[in-house]
Parts: structure tokens; C-alpha cells; sequence
């Protein structure tokens, strides 16, 4: 049962086409892989997705629909098809790569404000809203596509009311910043203002922490995500900007892209502003930091 559960599961995102082509690549010649790797990705994500419970559809040629995900299993979000969503949908709703900060952010108290800043399609604010429901969100995301895929997700689970998506860049000041593809892929970008010689594809506005906070009727950031790409860089190497929105944040969790900056450099940043900070790991994933504000925990 569990197999033919796979296959089903298979068939219902696949074309026909790729349907025979993966089967016919993957049971008789062995070598999937080599002759397609999207398609073994998507054979990957198939299986992960049926042994999970989760129910898959194909919305068009190029949309994933997967329902059941989330704490309760209430959730759905839309992937696209080709693309690295299939990988960062892994990370949070197969491996559950966030579990282990769950009950550290709950041992904490209530949550009232949760910031994603790399929101990318919408995968941690979605997974974060499943374990924190009452929790108001600000979503930061600056690519057009990903941030047209995150409005669609936002309004499929419900959370137009209380999610609020901006279309920006998050950045120590607010300016424009070339946008720059990070590789061949269609999904891969950063801003970066030196250094880079990747490809400029736009202009993009930019935000600052701060700027968040003055929208909010919230006095302090419970839950800040930052995953922005070696964006990072800029933002903790300004002291001056750091202490306008750290000493209202109560939890940071952050992916180091440490070709731009170590994190033992956040690390130790952080801990000048009074944080717990810690190095963790999540599979696959840069580095991750991991901090408590000492200050605000201590009242």
C-alpha cells in the first residue's frame, strides 16, 4: 500500500510524459539523476509528500497544491513545480528543520509578532503561524516571483488579516540596490552592494528593521527570521543601526551565508547586545544562530 501510495502521489503532479519517463528511469536503467534532475527531485518530493500524509495536486503545469502540512495539518501552500521551492517546502514541512526552536520560543511566552525577512514563498511564516496561530507577521520578500507565490499563500491559508507582505529588500538604510541573480537558477538572488559580480536583473527598494516596528502596533519583535542571502553583512556590521531594533527583539533566528560573514561574528555581536547566542545547524542549510535577548527575559 505504501507504494503504490507513492506512485499515486507520483501521478498526480506529473505529466504523463514525465510520469513513464521517471518510472521507466528510475526502475529499469537506475539512472534517474543523471538523465533528468528535476524530475528525480520531483520523484524525492512525491515520496516525502505521501509518507508525510500530505495530499498533492497540480494547479496548472507548473504549481504544486500540497494540503495537510502544519502542526494540525490544516495548512496548504503552492510550490512551484521546478524550481528550489520544492527543496526549501523540505526543509520545513519534511525534515522540519525548525522543530527544535518550537518549545525554546514557547518556554518563552506568548507570541505576539513574528518577522520573516527572506520570506521566499512563505514556507517558515506558514510553518511558525501552524505552532503560533495568534501570532500578527510581517513578511519581507523582494523578487517579484517569489513574492507573487507568497501572496497566494498567504491568502490560501486564511492570513490576509493578519500577515502583512512587503516587497522590499532588507537592508541598515532605506535606498535602491541592484538585484543580482545568485546563479543560473531562476530563483537564486541576492542584493549585495560590492563584492559581486553576478548578474544585475533589477532594482529593488529596501527596508529597514526599524521601519517594522513603526507599522506595528507591537513594542517588541518576538520571533525575527532572517534568511537573506549574505544581507546580513550589512546589517551586523552597523552597530549603530543594530541598537534601534535588537534591544525590542526577543528571539533571533538567523541562516548565516558565511562567505559574507562567520557566524561566530554574529555570534559575538549579538552577545555585545546582551543576547544568548548559539551556533545550530540545519541540514543542508548554512549555518544557523540562535539567540535570546538576556535583557527583555530577565524582567
Amino acid at each position: 500500500m505504501k507504494h503504490l501510495n507513492r506512485i499515486h502521489t507520483l501521478w498526480c503532479i506529473s505529466t504523463i510524459k514525465e510520469f513513464i519517463f521517471i518510472l521507466y528511469h528510475f526502475f529499469f536503467t537506475k539512472k534517474l539523476a543523471e538523465k533528468d534532475i528535476q524530475l528525480q527531485r520531483i520523484l524525492i518530493f512525491a515520496i516525502s509528500c505521501s509518507d508525510k500524509g500530505y495530499s498533492l495536486s497540480l494547479q496548472n503545469k507548473n504549481f504544486i497544491h500540497v494540503k495537510g502540512i502544519g502542526y494540525n495539518r490544516k495548512n496548504a501552500i503552492i510550490v512551484r513545480k521546478y524550481t528550489r521551492d520544492i527543496l526549501v517546502f523540505e526543509g520545513f514541512f519534511i525534515d522540519d528543520d525548525y522543530i527544535r526552536y518550537i518549545p525554546l520560543i514557547k518556554e518563552k511566552g506568548n507570541v505576539n509578532l513574528i518577522v520573516d525577512a527572506g520570506a521566499n514563498i512563505g514556507c517558515a511564516a506558514i510553518y511558525l503561524h501552524s505552532h503560533f496561530p495568534q501570532a500578527k507577521m510581517i513578511c519581507i520578500e523582494p523578487e517579484s516571483s517569489n513574492f507573487e507565490v507568497l501572496l497566494k499563500n498567504i491568502h490560501l491559508n486564511h492570513l490576509e488579516n493578519t500577515t502583512h507582505c512587503i516587497k522590499k529588500a532588507l537592508w541598515n538604510e532605506n535606498k535602491e540596490l541592484e538585484f543580482r541573480r545568485i546563479d543560473f537558477s531562476n530563483d537564486g538572488f541576492h542584493v549585495m552592494s560590492e563584492g559581486v559580480t553576478h548578474e544585475i536583473i533589477d532594482r529593488i527598494s529596501t527596508c529597514t528593521i526599524p521601519d517594522l516596528l513603526k507599522g506595528s502596533k507591537e513594542k517588541y519583535i518576538d520571533v525575527l527570521k532572517i534568511d537573506i542571502e549574505g544581507a546580513e553583512k550589512t546589517i551586523f556590521r552597523d552597530i549603530n543601526h543594530l541598537g534601534n531594533f535588537l534591544p525590542q527583539t526577543k528571539m533571533l533566528i538567523m541562516e548565516v551565508h558565511q562567505e559574507y560573514i562567520t557566524d561566530k561574528e554574529i555570534v559575538e555581536t549579538l552577545h555585545k547586545f546582551n543576547f544568548d547566542a548559539q551556533i545550530t545547524k540545519i541540514a543542508g542549510q548554512p549555518s544557523a544562530v540562535l539567540a535570546f535577548n538576556r535583557d527583555i527575559y530577565a524582567n
